[in-house]
């Protein structure tokens, strides 16, 4: 008898688990949208598509500002991806860890030959940097041969890794200036990372902190646009809905009493 209610005792907690699971998982991406805000961008929205529908990302951002016509123009875009398991970090394949490890070990030779480049190739050091607090050298034009035989072998292995996977993909779109990847703390490390990410770690306390920047991709004014027009149109069905607007098949409208919300906290 005791057994059997052990039995349900262990079923009636599963829903508790998922519920605080999805509890969780809702504060952490509170957490990277409040990282967000804290940098004062002109407009955020979740489940943003990179193109016209395909291959949404979980957070996206922009900062604009005016030209001297007093035009507003992006400044910056934005996408940050969120994960809560190890595994769905990458593409689900056979010599993943073997492949993580080799990953590990040239991104750690690369570091090294980049600090001999900058030390040695001084002038690869780019003078036209768009964003002031980041620091850009042209290593592809150095002249060191070894670095040269570390870059082809770790493009040989983030292709084996990476190629076809969302985080890829989503890179490949060319709609964000700066892409990051936030996890619990220690979920992964820095160097597993697909090039050009970079790596958020949201701790207990949900704080963010940055342990990886992450590098300036290679976009243009019109793709960002598409991506500012994007994340417009993500919001608007959470707009609507919380206006007490609500939209029904056959392009049917109605509208209600909006959400409640809570008062706030004198």
């Amino acid at each position: 008898m005791s057994s059997t209610q052990l039995s349900f005792d262990l079923f009636d907690r599963e829903p508790d688990q998922q519920k605080n699971r999805n509890t969780l998982h809702l504060q952490y991406r509170q957490a990277a949208l409040k990282w967000l805000a804290g940098q004062a961008p002109s407009g955020i929205g979740i489940d943003v598509p990179t193109r016209v529908t395909k291959f949404q990302v979980d957070i996206g951002a922009f900062w604009s500002s005016p030209d001297r016509k007093r035009v507003m123009r992006p400044r910056k875009t934005v996408i940050m991806e969120l994960r809560f398991e190890r595994d769905d970090c990458w593409p689900d394949i056979g010599e993943r860890v073997h492949l993580l490890e080799k990953l590990r070990e040239i991104k750690n030779e690369r570091k090294t030959l980049e600090a001999v480049i900058r030390k040695q190739e001084p002038h690869l050091r780019a003078t036209d940097n768009l964003f002031e607090e980041i620091e850009t050298w042209d290593y592809e034009k150095s002249a060191n041969p070894d670095y040269q035989r570390c870059m082809k072998k770790l493009e040989e292995i983030q292709r084996a890794l990476y190629a076809g996977s969302r985080f890829e993909q989503i890179r490949r779109a060319h709609v964000a200036d700066f892409l990051y990847l936030a996890v619990p703390r220690h979920l992964i490390d820095p160097d597993e990372l697909a090039n050009g990410w970079g790596l958020l770690y949201i701790n207990d306390d949900f704080t963010l902190e940055e342990v990886k920047k992450a590098q300036l991709e290679e976009t243009t004014l019109e793709q960002k646009l598409h991506f500012i027009q994007n994340l417009a149109a993500s919001c608007l069905k959470p707009t609507l809905f919380t206006a007490g607007v609500n939209t029904g098949p056959n392009s049917q409208i109605t509208c209600t009493l909006p959400p409640y919300r809570r008062r706030k906290k004198l």
